[in-house]
């Protein structure tokens, strides 16, 4: 071989040599390239390998909590927590646990366990404390950069007593001296939530604050139902006594009820029996999004939850009628037609609720603001009733008013009211009403033909 190679000529050598190098730099280039991209692949790696790698779970070992006693009380739960790591921020879930009370096998009516159904949009930035009211599951997640916990850390509170009402208000009203007593004269951002409700578009927005701490983010946005009684302007703190189950005004009950300012309260659509989620008034609930109660903010029974477990005492609630409604208008599903399933909520989470087999209509939310309705019925039209006699109720939830607030009246004079004889009110409040009227009764009760008290909430 030594041979050969002298034999060859000087160029032959020079060529040979330089393939030797060339082979010798592509082999090393290709390790670099290699070895470069690895390096890349590190240090961006994917959104699943961030997570792993930069938002721990929660767990006792970098999380502490402090857990207040209800001995005393029995009515509600402070949750502390004190997080261990730096850089991570502690977000929170509250998940009820019901049990519906009055029913002969309670034990169908709880809640299902739906940690895997809850996205991480929807939990909530931790600040000092929690105050649950109600049992339920508390869900812990840490959250960095928008990513947040594989799995969350689950703390159930289970030692409060559920509280069923036992007294009913005298009127579903407030009186000047309540309003004027209860009445805030300066906002302030002690709580994590401010509410607007807008009697006018009966509409409810829930509002956190921004980084200067105003309350200008809108967070979530809920179809209502209020009344002639509710307020006409004015802030107002929520209280911290609430019931899981509150008998109301005119014999019917509501769930998750919170107390705003003298009788008016938060709460589900009515139900004619205590603590039955089986007993709701499908007539009620089909009118959500207009003027339909005697003054309370009737809600769906999600919404009312969502209420009950994240809005404290001490929560602003404002009332108005030209406030805009930047989150659009919910709509909430009509159910008088499924005879079936209406006489449950098809947003209330107990697990034997028929509405689960039936598939979910998207929502519908307004592409724009919901401003305080203008327009005027002819005085000619006669309204529109269903085969039980229930008025059908415009889709859009406007009142039935008049630009000047004068009563609007048909050509008989009878008066166009709810199926619960609430009076049809104007956007200033003033009752639609005729001196001549009398309340109409229901003689049974019977939720197929019931005719509601003038009274009723």
């Amino acid at each position: 071989m030594k041979e050969k190679l002298a034999n060859l000529s000087i160029s032959t050598k020079i060529i040979l040599v330089l393939l030797v190098i060339t082979v010798i730099l592509a082999t090393g280039l290709g390790i670099a390239f290699a070895t470069n991209s690895d390096l890349k692949a590190l240090r961006q790696p994917t959104k699943e390998v961030v997570k792993a790698m930069n938002v721990p779970n929660v767990d006792k070992e970098n999380t502490s909590f402090e857990i207040s006693n209800t001995e005393e009380t029995e009515e509600s739960v402070i949750i502390k927590a004190n997080s261990k790591i730096e850089g991570c921020k502690l977000y929170y879930y509250i998940e009820p646990i019901i049990v519906a009370e009055n029913m002969e096998n309670p034990e169908e009516n709880k809640v299902q366990n739906s940690e895997n159904l809850i996205t991480d949009t929807e939990y909530i930035a931790y600040e000092e404390e929690i105050e649950i009211f109600s049992n339920a599951k508390v869900y812990f997640k840490y959250e960095v950069n928008g990513e947040y916990s594989e799995n969350a850390y689950t703390l159930e509170i289970n030692n409060i007593k559920e509280k069923i009402g036992t007294e009913a208000p005298d009127s579903e009203s407030v009186s000047e001296e309540e309003l004027a007593k209860a009445k805030v004269t300066n906002k302030d951002n002690k709580a994590t939530y401010y509410i607007v409700v807008n009697y006018g578009s009966n509409v409810v927005t829930v509002y956190t604050k921004d980084a200067d701490g105003n309350y200008t983010v809108p967070v979530k946005a809920m179809v209502c139902s209020c009344g002639t009684a509710t307020p006409r302007g004015g802030i107002y703190k929520l209280r911290s006594y609430r019931t899981r189950w509150q008998p109301l005004f005119g014999g019917v009950f509501g769930q998750y009820s919170v107390p705003i300012v003298g009788n008016i309260l938060f709460h589900s659509v009515p139900y004619l029996k205590n603590g039955d989620p089986s007993s709701l008034e499908y007539w009620e609930y089909d009118k959500l999004g207009t003027s339909a109660s005697a003054g309370c903010i009737r809600l769906t029974v999600t919404d009312a939850i969502w209420i009950y477990n994240n809005c404290g005492a001490g929560t602003q609630v404002e009332f108005t009628a030209s406030a805009n409604n930047p989150l659009g208008k919910p709509s909430a599903r009509k159910i008088s037609g499924n005879v079936e399933c209406r006489g449950y909520d098809p947003t209330d989470p107990v697990a034997n609720n028929p509405w689960r087999n039936v598939p979910e209509e998207k929502p519908v939310v307004s592409e724009t603001p919901v401003q305080t309705p203008t327009n005027t019925p002819s005085p000619t039209e006669s309204p529109n009733t269903s085969p039980t006699g229930n008025p059908d109720t415009s889709p859009t939830g406007s009142p039935d008013t008049s630009p000047t607030g004068s009563p609007d009246t048909s050509p008989t004079g009878s008066p166009d009211t709810s199926p619960t004889g609430s009076p049809a009110t104007s956007p200033t409040g003033s009752p639609d009403t005729s001196p001549t009227e009398s309340p109409a009764t229901s003689p049974t009760g019977n939720p197929d033909t019931l005719v509601e008290n003038e009274n009723n909430e």
